[in-house]
Formats: C-alpha cells, sequence, structure tokens
C-alpha cells in the first residue's frame, strides 16, 4: 500500500492529493472491517494520522497502515489482517 503514495509523491502530487487519497483508504477500510461508522480522523500531525473511534488505525509514511490491537475490537482485527490492509501492533 505504501508503494501508491511513494508513487503518487513521485509524480509530484500535491500534498492535499495524498492527504485525500489516504483518508480515502482509511475510509474504505473501515467500511471493509464492519465499522464504517466508527470512522473518523482522530489526530493528525507531520508524521502519521490516526483514524477511528473505538478502533483504531494509525498511517504513517515509514510504518504504513497499523491497527492497534488494544483499540480494535476482534471483528476488526480479523477483517483488517484477512484483507491484509498492513500489520496489526
Amino acid at each position: 500500500m505504501i508503494e501508491k503514495y511513494i508513487e503518487d509523491v513521485n509524480r509530484h502530487a500535491s500534498s492535499e492529493d495524498i492527504v485525500a487519497s489516504i483518508i480515502y483508504e482509511a475510509q474504505e477500510i473501515f467500511k471493509s472491517c464492519g465499522s464504517e461508522s466508527d470512522f473518523c480522523i482522530q489526530n493528525a500531525g507531520e508524521e502519521c494520522i490516526i483514524f477511528g473511534g473505538w478502533n483504531r488505525v494509525k498511517w504513517s509514511v515509514r510504518g504504513g497502515w497499523v491497527a492497534f490491537e488494544s483499540h480494535c475490537n476482534p471483528e476488526f482485527l480479523a477483517a483488517f489482517a484477512k484483507l491484509e490492509f498492513g500489520r496489526i501492533g
């Protein structure tokens, strides 16, 4: 997944386009994991963006997508792993 964002940067996409792409993908993750209504932006900084209310997922340039084991229900984690969105940490 992170390769997609690197390709965007290499094609000189605007930072707004890249952020929009990350947000869109986060929405798709929550939808695919059965928690569409739990989607929100929890925190956004220079290093990462954290999404979700009860279920938490982080995107960072260095780490890609990570679902927080301590902040996600078992069903969300199972779907996240099955669909290979990223790692669980």
